[in-house]
């Protein structure tokens, strides 16, 4: 039965695929991708690679070769194989981290940290680093760490990844056996949540539990800006007895006289300072 796949053509677009009825393979292969043989896969097309996603390849997934990304070594090499050659097995990722890969490719590390969340960001480095996309993986992880930089920032409401976060990634460094750098900036994260955590907090106390010494009352009221005013020792202190027997103090005018009058000496119920 395998024999009939070796020789048959690729199916052209505009027809339907053909599968074999035996696209999933008798043993799960460690590797995080590789090359799947025609008659493994089945179909073929002119215009896109196919990408089997899964341990045992139970996702199929076609991208266009004109939306290939770019930036994907991997991918880009893999357009270039003859028709029946371009159908990859990756086992670790699924069809949402290819999703969120290839929406991803004009996002911004700022844009990221700000509208992914801390698993999304790190599914979204892991994607690039099987993809062998060193400008988006490295976009991620500065996102990564912008993300942190907020989340550590007084008064936000954004918090740190949790431990299953952390979990997924270092599941992905170990099946893979891919480069660390993933997990080194997910630590260095920790060591900034450390850090920030061994800066002693000072509680301000509340402003009416503060009670002030007496002395110090006296100081404000001293220095506080009625303390030159002209009525003090002079305007206040002069008082006369009415008839009524009490002592009433003699008020400045609201309006102030004129330049005249002061010169005269006539000004009534005024007290020259």
């Amino acid at each position: 039965m395998l024999q009939g796949f070796t020789s048959t053509a690729p199916i052209r677009t505009n027809s339907p695929p053909h599968t074999s009825g035996n696209v999933i393979p008798s043993q799960i292969d460690d590797e995080d991708w590789e090359i799947v043989n025609p008659h493994e896969a089945g179909v073929s097309y002119y215009d896109r690679v196919t990408l089997l996603l899964g341990p045992r390849q139970e996702t199929r997934h076609q991208i266009l070769l004109v939306d290939i990304p770019k930036f994907s070594k991997l991918l880009n090499k893999l357009k270039m194989h003859a028709p029946l050659r371009r159908t990859i097995h990756l086992s670790f990722i699924d069809l949402s981290m290819v999703k969120l890969y290839l929406n991803s490719q004009s996002i911004s590390a700022d844009a990221m940290a700000i509208e992914l969340s801390w698993i999304d960001i790190i599914k979204l480095a892991a994607t690039a680093n099987t993809f062998q996309d060193t400008v988006i993986e490295d976009r991620a992880l500065a996102a990564l760490t912008q993300k942190a930089t907020v989340a550590l920032s007084p008064g936000n409401a954004v918090s740190l990844f949790k431990e299953e976060d952390f979990a997924f990634a270092y599941t992905y460094h170990t099946e893979t056996g891919n480069r660390d750098k993933l997990i080194r900036t997910l630590r260095d994260v920790q060591q900034m949540d450390e850090r920030e955590s061994d800066i002693p907090v000072v509680k301000l106390p509340k402003a009416r539990d503060v009670k002030p010494k007496p002395e110090e009352v006296k100081q404000k009221v001293s220095d506080t800006k009625y303390s030159k005013s002209v009525l003090k020792d002079k305007g206040l202190s002069a008082a006369k007895k009415e008839g009524d027997d009490r002592v009433h103090p003699i008020r400045q005018p609201t309006v102030p006289p004129s330049i005249e009058a002061l010169k005269r000496g006539d000004a009534k119920n005024f007290v020259w300072c």
